[in-house]
């Protein structure tokens, strides 16, 4: 890995969605002022359901099962969590998540752009200042924003996790992506990652932990929240601010978008076992860092993230930074059978990330599968690489 992330990257990524942003500005007839938020009365929509559930929790009694709480699709520990905020009146907490997700986007950025070494100022701070004024004023950070989402809190607990992971501390590690999953779900399959590294034995303790986790409020607040979720999964959502698989391919009369995540799914199945397996043969995933194959594999994770939940509203659109950044750290020896994919793919995923992050109006799906493609050839080309020499010198996690 580099001491420094790929300037290269850094660049094709500032200009390409700088690029973008003045083309949306002045594409239409009169020029756009803003990103076309569907902004809704008050800010916060969506933490303040939370401030909602959390406060009908504190109260105790049954108004926490209200069938006016249909949506509330959110694991029974996270309403637990946000109980501390209730403490505050609405507004108020609302204010103060706002600003805690600006400081865990810098924080996720900033970690990110640093793995596997410790933040440096010297070497991180460019590149961490470069993407975090692109990314803080830019659409699907706004979003996020006003409607008080989580996904940002989630990305940087995902982050945590890769950085424990590579200083060797599984219980803080699994105890990050635990929190991460019960405040989100999607997290959860990063459990492949952590079969990869970690071995399959940590891994099914880790969905056994978050198993037990969703009766953490009892059976009933379990079902509850299993109801609710079957229910509002089976409601696309289908606008121009949601970029999931299922609304994109309904645009071309397809209905039934089963049959094309589980290929999606099928896709990272396989070469989540493919790089279990390489791993295990030939032992060569070194402990301090991570290779190209397991950035790879995060980077089809977070696709999917965002393409097989039937709703995927665009202020989910930040985590992908994740997986970008971690890419740009990559760096292979000289004579590695993977370096010409990787001064291809950095630029080229650079730009489908940068896409991602302008208005609505664009279709994103297209591009995530684009984004899970490139990372999926990257990915074959690590195991390819790795699989013809093993690594020479440094520790191995063992098999």
């Amino acid at each position: 890995m580099h001491d420094r992330p790929s300037r290269l990257g850094i660049w094709v990524f500032a200009l390409s969605i700088t690029a973008m942003t003045c083309v949306w500005r002045i594409a239409h007839r009169s020029f756009r002022q803003d990103f076309g938020i569907p902004s809704l009365e008050p800010s916060g929509i969506d933490f303040r359901a939370v401030y909602h559930w959390a406060s009908a929790l504190r109260r105790g009694g049954g108004e926490y099962f209200s069938p006016e709480y249909w949506n509330n699709v959110y694991p029974p520990l996270t309403t637990a969590m946000f109980v501390p905020f209730t403490l505050l009146s609405e507004s108020a907490a609302y204010r103060l998540y706002a600003v805690a997700l600006w400081v865990f986007l810098f924080a996720l950025i900033a970690r990110a752009v640093a793995l596997p070494a410790r933040f440096r100022w010297t070497d991180h701070g460019w590149p961490t200042l470069t993407c975090f004024v692109l990314l803080a004023a830019s659409y699907p950070v706004l979003f996020a924003i006003e409607r008080g989402n989580s996904d940002i809190t989630a990305a940087f607990l995902i982050v945590l996790f890769l950085g424990w992971m590579l200083e060797d501390r599984p219980a803080l590690a699994i105890t990050a992506l635990t929190l991460a999953t019960q405040m989100k779900v999607y997290p959860a399959i990063l459990a492949a990652l952590i079969g990869v590294r970690r071995g399959l034995r940590v891994a099914a303790l880790f969905v056994g932990i978050n198993v037990a986790l969703l009766l953490a409020l009892g059976w009933r607040a379990f079902d509850f929240f299993r109801g609710n979720l079957t229910r509002f999964t089976q409601t696309r959502s289908c606008w121009e601010g949601n970029h999931s698989l299922a609304c994109y391919l309904r645009e071309y009369g397809v209905e039934s978008v089963q049959p094309y995540s589980a290929v999606l799914l099928a896709a990272f199945g396989a070469a989540a076992l493919a790089l279990y397996l390489g791993a295990v043969r030939h032992k060569w995933l070194p402990r301090d860092s991570f290779t190209l194959a397991e950035v790879s594999l995060t980077g089809m994770a977070f696709s999917l993230m965002s393409l097989v939940p039937s709703v995927s509203h665009d202020y989910k659109l930040p985590i992908h930074a994740v997986p970008f950044l971690l890419l740009l750290n990559v760096s292979l020896p000289e004579g590695d059978r993977s370096r010409l994919a990787l001064r291809i793919g950095i630029p080229l995923i650079s730009v489908l990330v940068s896409f991602l992050f302008p208005p609505r109006e664009w279709y994103k799906a297209p591009v995530l599968l684009c984004l899970f493609a490139a990372y999926g050839l990257l990915l074959l080309s690590g195991i390819r690489s790795h699989g013809a020499t093993r690594s020479n010198g440094g520790s191995t996690v063992p098999a």
